[in-house]
């Protein structure tokens, strides 16, 4: 009997024995252990401990980021409030012949051999929490996780009297739907993001969708670095790099952008961020759409394909001075070509001499333009210089006038205000547009006349009124409508006439949603590029609540250059 007995005690001990091993193997590293992190946490622990002690260091990567920096003086605080301890905080730099204190606490990717071994397998959202030696270890797969590493080891780890395992293990690891993803058989790990520091504005956004995409599908990015970085035989080309791959494909138009394969290089260029946007969601969509899932295996084949952004447009104005001097005639081909380049429904001409009326507007209305504001109300029939040119098929004229401005040199009639009311002949939408050129006291005028900084800004102001009046009485008498304000204002963002314009429209320069020329002038010697870094003296308002802006276009290219003193302002919109 007493045999069986010993039997059966040795057979139950031998069922529940693994239970009991698995229950010590899943132990958490605390009680307090948040529940996401414990679901994907893997725990080991055994009796034998070690205590942190005021004499231990903490210890940073050197030349580390703010992210770590924080989270550093995080770690230090915490061991203050709970311990009592003042921990030393320094970077992982040794000077010369001296070696690492036993003693550490590891924050980061430091460049002690634990740190290093212990984040080699980590992903980005990854992150790691153990003890070596001595040494404590918290480091993720990036700034952001180690950050969430900290958090965690402050909350859980660092109380009264700190003790932990000497072989402790908290690992925080993230499951993603895609294992692995490969480029004709090569891992996708193994490219780099490729783009010039000089179109850096158009591509940084791009190049963080995809090592998003990345992340979210299998938990990796991309190293991202400019054209003077070592060639690579993988890589992905955004813009005009110094890589040849990247001639595939040229883009001509803002809205332009284009994909390809050549190789086992991946090419994308654009026209402008907008456009940018729209090539990688090109590419994602047809390489690392979100659904994918399992071990993913892409085939790559030659191609290149040129695209425009898809978007709809109601109106383009633009305003352009046309230099009335005595080359005028000299210069209206360019002008004229500019124009039906472009083919704005609205133009809106400053400084439009008798010279420009023969040779350009003439024949802007052979080509299906019509031509209003051509004189000055109550002046005799004076001729205006600032006309409005509308496509005569689309829009039906239904109010206009042009007057001088108060307050200008008076010797001359070209600082003149000019508006129209329209009507889209399809749509029935009811929009205006003031046409204008401010004052502007130059060296020709004589001494007595005053200074354009002073006496000149104080006539640009009262212009500034004067728009803002004409813009009332058109809504009072055409109710509620779209109302735009373009011209030569002879004054940039910083002025007050600016300001004052500003209180009552907006800028459409700071409205464009798809293209902005930013960062130029649009004043320039003839033929000469404006300044660069420059402000814009020519400007279109708008009042905002009415319409969507597209696109905003200061155009640079040598025709435009040699055409005029002045590039044009160029703007899609959308009625709301």
């Amino acid at each position: 009997m007493k045999t069986k007995a010993y039997v059966s005690l040795l057979v139950c001990f031998l069922l529940i024995l693994p239970l009991c091993l698995t229950a010590c193997n899943k132990t958490p590293p605390t009680d307090n252990a948040d529940t996401t992190l414990a679901d994907t946490t893997e725990t080991t622990m055994i009796e034998s401990t070690i205590k942190i002690t005021d004499d231990y260091v903490i210890i940073r990567p050197d030349n580390d980021s703010q992210v770590l920096i924080s989270s550093i003086q995080k770690v230090s605080s915490a061991f203050n409030e709970k311990c009592g301890y003042n921990l030393t905080l320094t970077t992982d730099w040794l000077k010369p012949g001296t070696t690492a204190s036993e003693k550490e606490i590891l924050l980061g990717l430091t460049n002690r051999e634990e740190s290093i071994e212990a984040a080699e397998d980590l992903k980005p959202n990854d992150f790691i929490i153990k003890v070596s030696g001595q040494k404590i270890i918290i480091v993720g797969g990036s700034d952001e996780a180690t950050e969430k590493a900290t958090d965690y080891f402050c909350e859980n780890y660092i109380k009264e009297e700190t003790k932990l395992n000497k072989t402790e293990l908290y690992k925080y690891s993230v499951s993603y739907p895609v294992k692995n993803i490969s480029l004709d058989g090569v891992d996708i790990s193994n490219y780099q993001i490729v783009y010039s520091l000089s179109e850096q504005d158009i591509y940084n956004d791009a190049a963080q969708k995809i090592n998003e995409r990345l992340l979210t599908l299998c938990g990796i990015t991309l190293n991202i670095v400019n054209t003077s970085a070592e060639q690579t035989s993988y890589e992905i080309l955004l813009g005009n790099t110094n890589r040849s791959e990247s001639n595939i494909l040229t883009i001509s138009k803002k809205i332009e952008y284009g994909t390809g394969i050549k190789g086992a290089k991946v090419v994308m260029s654009a026209g402008c961020v907008y456009a940018a946007n729209e090539a990688v969601n090109d590419l994602l969509d047809n390489y690392l759409n979100e659904s994918l899932n399992g071990d993913i295996a892409i085939n790559l084949r030659d191609y290149s394909l040129i695209s425009e952004v898809a978007y709809m447009t109601d109106l383009t104005l633009m305003s352009n001075n046309v230099l009335a001097d005595s080359t005028a005639k000299d210069r209206t081909d360019l002008l004229y070509d500019t124009y039906m380049n472009y083919s704005p429904d609205i133009i809106g001409l400053q400084e439009c001499s008798s010279t420009h009326y023969t040779n350009i507007v003439a024949k802007l209305i052979i080509a299906g333009y019509k031509a209003t504001c051509t004189t000055i109300d109550n002046k005799d029939n004076a001729m205006s210089y600032t006309p409005i040119l509308y496509s005569g098929d689309k829009y039906t004229l239904v109010d206009k006038g042009c007057f001088l401005y108060d307050q200008r040199y008076m010797e001359t009639n070209t600082k003149t205000l000019s508006y129209a009311v329209f009507i889209d002949n399809d749509t029935r939408q009811k929009f205006a547009v003031i046409n204008t050129h401010f004052a502007i006291i130059t060296s020709s005028y004589p001494a007595s006349v005053g200074t354009n900084s002073v006496e000149g800004a104080a006539w640009r102001e009262d212009n500034a009124r004067q728009v803002k009046e004409t813009y009332l009485s058109i809504l009072q008498k055409h109710g509620d409508i779209p109302v735009f304000a373009m011209g030569d204002f002879n004054c940039t963002s910083s002025s007050t006439a600016y300001s004052s314009l500003t209180e009552t429209l907006d800028d459409t320069q700071d409205m464009a949603i798809i293209y902005n020329t930013d960062g130029t002038g649009s004043w320039h010697n003839v033929g000469v590029l404006p300044t660069v870094g420059g402000d814009p003296i020519d400007h279109i308002f708008v009042s905002e609540d009415d319409v969507e802006v597209y696109t905003y276009e200061i155009p640079l290219d040598q025709d435009v250059l040699n055409s005029t003193d002045h590039c044009p302002v160029i703007i899609e919109i959308r009625f709301k």
